[in-house]
């Protein structure tokens, strides 16, 4: 059996250095480093790194911020300086006399009275009780009158068959905020009669303010002309006292409202007040709380402001 002769191989090729193989797994990418492994001191950090590595982009932070409803460098400045004087702490959204720890010290009188409103045969939800106080009094600019809906959910889970006239009367009968003005009103008045005591004025601890989303006072900053929003920056001057007392002329910052209903000021009033009206924030800073409180300082600042930027009725 004869063989071919193997090929030659050329004289380049032969003097030619021969390189090894790098294995798969000095082939792959590199793994991302993990946050407590140390880095070598003489490592650069690429740019997509430490992007990768920065938690908070400006994605991230403006979309918080829109969240929040600020708009401007100055906005996030009023804000934080709000947060802070406000004590940092979350609102309370929220009646200070719940409908669950009234109807638990309730007599069981004024329970089989309040049961009797979510009769079958029962009109009485269809209107409110003429003797209630209103559930949406007149309040100063930054102050909102509202529907508690924690009470609300308690009521349906307290009083028998509430929830089975709430399903019937919704929408065919009445609205949602017309059934619970009209139960809440009705409910204040047995209340009343039965266990006055049980009943707490608002404004009371930390319920005096609210996080909800309404702002009364910059569309009426925005309406106001120039000569009024000249008078309500001057309340704000360093030489001015203005702000230690309330306006006279002012509605109530806490009315009375029935149970169920909640006013607070809000805190989104406070902060625009902060950003719109220039020298509030340093006045407000020189106030509290060396001689102010902090509820104190926006009753007064707002009872102002309803006197001078609401329209004249």
């Amino acid at each position: 059996m004869f063989l071919l002769p193997r090929p030659r191989r050329e004289l380049a090729s032969v003097l030619a250095p021969t390189t090894r193989r790098a294995p798969l797994r000095e082939m792959a990418p590199p793994r991302g480093r993990r946050r407590d492994q140390p880095r070598a001191s003489g490592e650069r950090r690429s740019a997509a790194t430490m992007r990768r590595e920065c938690r908070y982009n400006s994605q991230r932070v403006f979309a918080l911020l829109g969240a929040l409803g600020v708009q401007s460098a100055t906005s996030v400045t009023s804000l934080f300086l709000a947060k802070r004087v406000m004590g940092g702490a979350q609102s309370a959204d929220g009646s200070s006399s719940s409908f669950s720890a009234v109807w638990a010290e309730l007599p069981d009188a004024a329970k089989d009275e309040i049961a009797a409103l979510a009769g079958k045969d029962s009109t009485a939800l269809l209107k409110p009780h003429p003797k209630a106080p209103p559930a949406a009094p007149p309040v100063p600019l930054g102050t909102k009158a509202s529907l508690d809906h924690t009470a609300a959910t308690a009521a349906l889970t307290l009083v028998p068959r509430l929830q089975r006239k709430h399903y019937e009367t919704i929408p065919k009968t009445l609205t949602e905020a017309a059934f619970w003005e009209a139960f809440f009103s009705h409910a204040t008045v047995i209340v009343t009669r039965h266990a006055k005591a049980l009943l707490v004025a608002q404004g009371e601890g930390d319920a005096w303010r609210c996080a909800a989303p309404d702002d009364s006072f910059t569309p009426a900053w925005e309406a106001a002309d120039e000569a009024a929003r000249a008078k309500l920056a001057a309340l704000a001057a360093a030489e001015s006292e203005a702000l230690l007392t309330a306006a006279m002329k002012a509605p109530p910052p806490f009315p009375a409202v029935p149970l169920g209903t909640t006013v607070a000021i809000s805190e989104r009033a406070a902060v625009a007040a902060l950003t719109l009206v220039p020298g509030l924030q340093k006045r407000q800073y020189a106030l509290v709380p060396r001689r102010l409180d902090e509820k104190a300082f926006w009753v007064n600042f707002f009872s102002h402001a309803t006197c001078l930027l609401a329209p004249k009725k």
